[in-house]
């Protein structure tokens, strides 16, 4: 052993040590190559690449650990988690910006936004995993805290669970605030409108109650510019949320507002479907 050392590590023409190079600095001669060398190379090059997947696939498969919204602190700040709860609000994906976000609640007393961006938002959006608001869901993502603000942002979508809930068909009368957090269908009549910047609150009436209204809240962030002309007949698939102790229906996207019959037909309105 001692002398295959000192034949690879000294050189044959000058006896000078030469380590691990091929030719000698000294005299330029060829050193043979050093076969235990050569293995040494081949086996950490090997354990690298098997070290690489072996992480890989534990980051692929690992069980992440679930935990309560307020159940986060400060000193999780970058933590890798994973939540459970329904969707409260929804910002939909900005072409523009390339990003989307939505708001959990999972019973806790605080809520949680969830942020995507780039390839995680366009993903998102292809697997159809963009959630209404009502729905349930379960994401996975790195926690950014900072003073009272606190989010996650998503960094793989396929983990992503998206569960939409029952939609359940209620007349405007039936609806109480036992519906709160389902997703219902009504029909109703349009009996008012009160313009925001943010969108349009219309009022609607029990087609067989006059004296049972809902409110409508549609914001353009959900469903863009619309134009329900007073006294339409519209049936609206939504979720039952609350404000300022009034229940209301708040519709997630566009489609979700169809006009069954329109008192102005040869006046065009903005509506998003007409039957």
């Amino acid at each position: 052993m001692v002398d295959i050392v000192k034949d690879e590590t000294f050189c044959p023409s000058c006896g000078r040590f030469v380590g691990p190079v091929e030719i000698c600095p000294y005299c330029t001669t060829h050193i043979q190559k050093r076969t235990a060398i050569k293995i040494y190379k081949i086996v950490a090059l090997v354990l690298a690449i098997f070290g690489t997947i072996g992480v890989w696939y534990i980051s692929k498969h690992r069980d992440i650990p679930l935990v309560k919204i307020d159940q986060i602190a400060p000193m999780m700040n970058f933590a890798y988690v994973r939540i459970h709860g329904k969707v409260t609000r929804v910002y939909p994906y900005d072409a523009q910006k390339h990003s989307l976000a939505f708001v959990v609640n999972d019973g806790s007393e605080e809520e949680l936004r969830v942020s995507a961006y780039r390839r995680e938002a366009e993903k998102i959006v292809q697997l159809n995993l963009m959630p209404d608001i009502g729905d349930e869901v379960e994401v996975a993502g790195s926690l950014s805290i900072r003073e009272n603000f606190r989010t996650m942002y998503v960094n793989m979508a396929e983990r992503m669970k998206r569960i939409p809930p029952e939609i359940k068909e209620l007349t405007i009368s039936e609806l109480s605030r036992k519906n709160l957090g389902d997703k219902v269908r009504i029909t109703g009549n349009v009996v008012d409108a009160r313009e925001l910047t943010s969108g349009i609150i219309y009022t609607l009436s029990d087609p067989n109650n006059e004296e049972r209204t809902v409110s409508l809240p549609c914001w353009k962030r959900n469903v863009g510019e619309i134009n329900l002309a007073e006294g339409s007949l519209v049936t609206v698939t939504g979720s039952v949320t609350e404000y300022r102790n009034e229940i209301q229906v708040t519709p997630n996207k566009a489609a979700d507002i169809v006009v069954k019959k329109s008192p102005l037909s040869h006046q065009k309105t903005a509506v998003i479907q007409e039957e």
